[in-house]
């Protein structure tokens, strides 16, 4: 996990047992300092959100697996779809809510888990929105009620979507203009973010280019 300086260097402040973290995201704790939250995978005891401590340790949050993210199933409407796990993408609200993305699978959904405080999470998972039209990859939250996501991972034709959570309305915000239909040399889209009046998303040509940052206005 890297930070970013003023001279657009990057220095490495922590480095977790697991190789592989998913999603990192930030609050603000009670002493006005950020927090920061992470995801990795603890196979086969499924995906764990972490928190660092002021010594930069790091602090089990909450674990979830696959069958805590029910699905419809596509073949049999009516019956329950058990996927294959959660990816680790998540993101908080302004009102102590958690929200997990299934990731690179179709059907996709959305869960919000209510009572998500600084240190522990008490709330279970609840679906507010899935569709048979896309994956749902990545999540970033911008206040008062939108959602941003990912899709086309799996099909090489990468996109971002808003979801208002008043509506449940999914909007497209931005298609890759670096669209051949392969996800092994389409361009990839690693991850979104918001600050303030701007969407961000982490970008990549496969096998052309490194990863490069792109602002989009607001849509």
């Amino acid at each position: 996990m890297t930070q970013g300086l003023s001279d657009g260097q990057e220095v490495s402040f922590y480095k977790h047992v697991n190789p592989w973290i998913h999603n990192v995201e930030a609050r603000i704790s009670g002493d006005g300092k950020y927090r920061i939250y992470f995801s990795a995978d603890e196979s086969p005891t499924g995906c764990r959100i972490y928190y660092l401590d002021h010594q930069k340790k790091p602090v089990p949050y909450h674990t979830y697996h696959g069958d805590d993210l029910v699905l419809p199933d596509p073949c049999f409407p009516g019956e329950p779809f058990w996927w294959s796990g959660w990816r680790g993408d998540f993101c908080f609200d302004d009102d102590k809510n958690l929200y997990l993305s299934t990731g690179a699978t179709i059907p996709a959904g959305i869960f919000r888990v209510k009572n998500a405080g600084l240190d522990k999470v008490t709330g279970s998972p609840e679906r507010i929105y899935w569709t048979f039209a896309n994956s749902i990859e990545g999540l970033a939250y911008e206040s008062p009620d939108t959602l941003y996501f990912i899709s086309g991972s799996l099909t090489g034709e990468p996109k971002i979507f808003s979801l208002d959570l008043n509506t449940l309305k999914q909007t497209l915000v931005y298609a890759s203009p670096y669209v051949t239909g392969d996800p092994q040399t389409s361009e990839a889209i690693y991850d979104v973010a918001v600050v303030p009046g701007l969407v961000s998303l982490v970008s990549g040509i496969t096998t052309v280019q490194p990863p490069f940052e792109i602002h989009l206005p607001p849509p």
